[in-house]
């Protein structure tokens, strides 16, 4: 197997006929040596390249190797980013490296987010942080107006 076929069975196409019930956990822990070093490699390229965030990519880096998914994690905070994606790479950061500081910046992050869709998912990514003041965000949002919004809050709860 090449080591771009090797890549593309890591990481499938981010499409949901892709993703649907997809771990590659199993191939991850069979690498070994220069593989996984050079999949370490390419999965921070394609973060750095890419325009949109891809959950899957960074979440195999911080699987792959933590350290080097801090410095690179880190790196793309520094860059612009819609609030859905720096608040996705602060509770990553956080998983790894837990810091109150972080914890404050991810909740600074979600209360700049107005669109109500989006505010559904970055109530899961808030809830991965286990706090009281995270907890006390997402219990004011079991009061929110839209329904959708309301019930996933209350899901997380």
């Amino acid at each position: 197997m090449s080591l771009k076929e090797l890549y593309e069975s890591i990481i499938p196409p981010p499409r949901y006929e892709f993703r649907n019930g997809f771990s590659n956990i199993e191939i991850l822990d069979k690498l070994v040596g220069d593989d996984k070093l050079k999949v370490t490699k390419m999965l921070i390229e394609e973060i750095k390249q890419s325009e949109e965030m891809d959950d899957l990519v960074v979440n195999t880096l911080v699987y792959l190797d933590e350290k080097l998914a801090i410095l690179t994690i880190s790196d793309l905070l520094d860059q612009s980013h819609t609030s859905i994606d720096s608040l996705f790479l602060i509770t990553t950061l956080y998983k790894l490296n837990p810091e109150e500081a972080l914890i404050k910046e991810a909740i600074l992050v979600f209360e700049e987010i107005k669109d109500e869709y989006i505010l559904v998912t970055a109530i899961h990514y808030l809830s991965l942080i286990d706090n009281d003041m995270v907890r006390n965000k997402i219990t004011e949002l079991t009061y929110h107006s839209n329904t959708l919004v309301s019930n996933r809050a209350k899901q997380y709860l």
